[in-house]
């Protein structure tokens, strides 16, 4: 496919109505400029114009004149600045393949580990001290934030690539680290489960384009709900426990903390993936 002149003026406002021979070129041409920010451009303008003449050919063998197949072609796309907005919400810079997985699996996640932690807090201020039941909830809670962190590693994508990017592989290899932390039992310690969760939050909000506020809420989680933790504790509030000398309140109000505020930017970043794959299911589908 030709390059794209981007240096010239902005296309006038496009009328699929009006469109006649050589539509699906002048539809390219105002995509073009949509996405001329995107590095990864020429790509999703390549995979456009294959989508639209084959779905002019469809058109065509069903009956209809070539020129009109054509614009029906083009106007079932939609318009090119509603297109480019989808993009703008892709995490790669290829057909969002694993962004409504990755989104289930982010908003099933947040709420197994929140759940988990709950249920774990409730029973174990309640009845007495149960390490196996302390171990089992643990687990639940690991397994939760590995999954929590999958929307994560779908921005973490290499943009136009099917291998995986050292990004991703790094990102990865952290979730695990940070799931493995609670699977061995040492939850109590979120502070440093939390930090690394928040280091693949933080890679991710450079490497992404969209959901940077919700991004940049999950990267910081963590670290607020540490500062809670901490400064209520040097402040001694709350009770004092009897065992360890220490007050209750800080370590339990410092992870709700920490636990709401990820849970919060990582739901509304899957909410982002989803609806970009919603959006994109008919390119998809047309590809297919």
């Amino acid at each position: 496919m030709a390059q794209h002149d981007l240096t010239a003026a902005r296309p006038e406002a496009y009328d699929v109505t009006a469109a006649g021979s050589g539509a699906i070129a002048d539809y390219v041409a105002a995509l073009a400029h949509e996405l001329r920010r995107r590095s990864d451009r020429e790509e999703i303008l390549a995979e456009t114009e294959d989508h639209l003449w084959l779905a002019t050919d469809q058109l065509a063998a069903s009956g209809l004149d070539p020129y009109a197949a054509e614009r029906a072609a083009v106007e079932r796309f939609g318009r090119p600045e509603l297109l480019a907005r989808t993009w703008t919400t892709v995490p790669t810079g290829d057909r969002p393949v694993l962004a409504e997985p990755a989104a289930t699996a982010g908003m099933l996640g947040v709420g197994v580990f929140l759940v988990s932690s709950l249920v774990y807090e409730l029973t174990a201020y309640s009845t007495t001290w149960n390490p196996t039941m302390f171990h089992v909830w643990s687990v639940v809670a690991g397994i939760g934030l590995l999954l929590a962190g999958a929307p994560l590693l779908s921005l973490l994508a290499q943009p136009g690539r099917r291998a995986l990017g050292p990004h991703l592989v790094v990102g990865a290899a952290l979730l695990v680290l940070a799931s493995a932390w609670y699977v061995a039992g040492m939850g109590w310690s979120y502070p440093i489960p939390g930090t690394v969760f928040g280091i693949v939050a933080a890679l991710a909000l450079w490497r992404s384009r969209g959901s940077r506020p919700w991004l940049a809420v999950a990267a910081l989680a963590w670290p607020i709900g540490t500062a809670v933790y901490v400064v209520g504790d040097v402040l001694n509030l709350g009770p004092m426990d009897r065992y360890y000398l220490h007050p209750v309140l800080p370590p339990v109000v410092g992870f709700w903390v920490g636990a709401v505020l990820m849970g919060v930017g990582i739901l509304a970043v899957a909410l982002r993936l989803r609806v970009a794959a919603v959006r994109a299911a008919p390119q998809v589908a047309t590809a297919d």
